[in-house]
């Protein structure tokens, strides 16, 4: 959280009692999926306000490179990033740049910054099919994504695959290079999740599976499915694993989601399936046996429950889930907790916000960023130079007392003054002009012109800049503070 900003009030009229800083620690993006739509990426503050559409599957600019795509995995670089990543998918689409035609299923990687959709890694083969899932972006720039080309893929078949693994890649680059580590003889699930460290570009977390027949591996005399995260730079020929998950009844997936904390210190890990399924956390370090480690629960997943992707989120951990009893669409939604939850501590849904809270679609695969400046849909960035724009603004309460005072929620597209002016029964009675950072900032009015709110219903109004144009309004009541009981005299 940024510190406060002071409050500049115009003369003789009202003054903040309250300064307006930050309101919250960043942003969420994620998926949108409604029907046969194809997704869309959505954005919002990290408490679940303003939120807005960043782009859809049937968006002109990208419906011309991917037409009839899927999106999914959004992805955007936790500490401070605003480039945000995520997958289409198709049958058969032009390659970006219109040069080659996937014959058949592609899955390749679009970023969107400022406003502006591009491809940063190579574009799908001419041939085959091939697959970039689960894009994560590295300290750098880099893009990080489990890949796997097959060349001699069918309507029938894929046939075996010549490249396959985690691969790193900067953006723009014309080919994948060399995959991360040993990915590329590993037995991956399909989903690996790979996760670069936000705190060191040298390192790359994973998770392998030990044994894909599920049969090496028993309790209680019953063959279980087991998994391991790995940890290790891109020249390591072999990393030992920092934890060891999962006694998956045959045949499990394993672990949904891999994240790590913003310091690099710790992983996030999902499971869906029972006996671990829930939300927990482990040591990122390789300096410590992996037996050794003790893998924490933060949250259980209770029956009828399904969680998703989980991301940490300064003091809190978001996630998907969807759940009471349904297995239909549009019953996820994305969800808060606190980053000190426990099981003992903490239970869903009681423990969690919902962020989202919409019964229209599926919300899923939430990823953060702690940059507060809004981020820009597809075609609508910012022009440099550009007079702030009041992106969204709401009124706390509409009911206050003097001593709360009035406080309102705004979301500006790029720092600069907002003015403040309050009026009861048309006449003004004071003014302000308030200098705000991009993004949301929450500020509060307490006192006009050195003296308390008083008892009655007033208007604010909201200008941006010297401009005299209303951008907001809102009616708010005074009320009295209830008057303390008084003690007879014995």
């Amino acid at each position: 959280m940024r510190r406060a900003i002071p409050c500049l009030a115009a003369a003789a009229a009202l003054t903040c009692a309250l300064a307006a800083s930050p309101a919250l620690a960043g942003q969420i993006v994620w998926l949108r999926a409604a029907g046969s739509s194809g997704g869309a990426i959505w954005a919002a503050n990290d408490d679940g306000s303003y939120p807005h559409r960043l782009v859809a599957a049937g968006s002109g600019a990208l419906a011309t490179q991917y037409p009839g795509a899927t999106l999914a995995d959004p992805d955007i670089f936790q500490n401070g990033g605003s480039t945000v990543l995520f997958t289409a998918t198709e049958g058969a689409f032009a390659a970006p740049g219109g040069t080659g035609l996937c014959a058949d299923p592609c899955t390749n990687v679009v970023s969107l910054a400022s406003g502006v959709l591009s491809a940063p890694l190579p574009a799908p083969p001419a041939t085959g099919a091939a697959f970039a899932t689960q894009p994560r972006l590295a300290p750098g720039g880099q893009v990080v994504t489990q890949y796997a080309l097959y060349p001699n893929a069918s309507p029938a078949t894929l046939g075996s695959a010549t490249t396959q693994g985690v691969f790193a890649s900067p953006a723009g680059a014309s080919a994948f290079g060399l995959p991360w580590a040993n990915t590329a003889t590993e037995a991956m699930p399909l989903r690996a999740d790979p996760a670069p460290d936000p705190a060191n570009a040298s390192l790359v977390a994973w998770v392998e599976n030990q044994d894909p027949t599920c049969s090496r591996f028993a309790v209680n005399g019953a063959p279980v499915c087991q998994y391991e995260i790995h940890v290790a730079p891109a020249a390591a020929t072999g990393s030992p694993p920092v934890a060891i998950f999962d006694d998956e009844t045959p045949p499990g997936s394993g672990p949904s989601s891999l994240a790590w904390s913003s310091d690099g210190r710790n992983l996030l890990i999902v499971d869906d399936q029972p006996p671990n399924d829930g939300i927990y956390e482990v040591s990122a370090s390789t300096s410590a046996p992996a037996a050794t480690k003790q893998v924490a629960e933060l949250i259980a997943e209770p029956p009828g429950w399904t969680f998703g992707q989980a991301r940490f989120a300064g003091s809190k951990v978001v996630f998907d889930a969807r759940g009471e009893g349904h297995s239909v669409p549009n019953t996820s939604d994305i969800y808060a907790i606190s980053a000190k939850c426990g099981s003992g501590t903490c239970s869903f849904p009681q423990s969690a916000t919902n962020l989202t809270n919409n019964a229209a679609a599926d919300n899923i695969d939430p990823a953060w960023t702690s940059a507060a400046a809004p981020l820009s849909a597809v075609g609508a960035a910012p022009v440099a130079g550009a007079p702030p724009k009041l992106d969204a603004a709401a009124i706390a309460s509409r009911t206050v007392t003097a001593k709360s005072g009035v406080s309102f929620e705004v979301t500006l597209s790029v720092s600069g003054s907002l003015g403040v002016s309050i009026s009861r029964h048309g006449h003004t009675i004071g003014t302000t002009t308030l200098h705000l950072p991009a993004g949301a900032s929450k500020f509060a009015i307490r006192r006009l012109g050195g003296h308390a709110l008083t008892t009655g219903t007033d208007e604010a109004k909201l200008r941006v800049g010297g401009s005299t144009v209303v951008r907001y309004s809102a009616t708010f009541t005074v009320r009295a503070a209830p008057s303390r009981p008084t003690k007879s005299a014995p």
